[in-house]
């Protein structure tokens, strides 16, 4: 995404356990618009920073982090800001639960589904109902 927009700010967030790679990842794409930054889901944390976009992808798998995932999206979320969700279902049953969830607090914009015969993945773009 740094990239195609680089007269953006772009910040990558991950647990601490995953800066290296991040970092690594980066450096060898050249991002000079991009940074790391830990982000735990768990950790209220306030910077005061509102994104314009926010791009998740691959985080819904697991049931115990669905209500610390939307809070800290709605926390980093204005009206303005667009979510963009995309991830791969692995258990669909409970991550319908993450996205039932999501609707309470985020209008669906439009989605789009791929799937081939072994993989079913789902992209959402929303916006915050603020």
């Amino acid at each position: 995404m740094s990239k195609h927009f680089p007269n953006s700010k772009v910040c990558a967030t991950d647990l601490d356990d995953a800066r290296e790679i991040c970092q690594m990842n980066i450096d060898l794409n050249g991002c000079d618009n991009c940074s790391f930054e830990e982000l735990d889901w768990e950790v209220e944390e306030q910077n005061g920073v509102k994104w314009d976009v926010i791009i998740v992808t691959d985080c819904t798998y697991n049931p115990l982090y669905y209500d610390a995932l939307l809070h800290v999206l709605q926390r980093e979320s204005s009206s303005h800001t667009v979510v963009l969700i995309a991830h791969k279902f692995r258990e669909p049953l409970s991550e319908s639960e993450f996205f039932t969830k999501c609707m309470a607090n985020f209008t669906l914009q439009r989605q789009r589904w791929y799937s081939d015969s072994s993989t079913l993945i789902h992209m959402g773009l929303y916006r915050c109902q603020k």
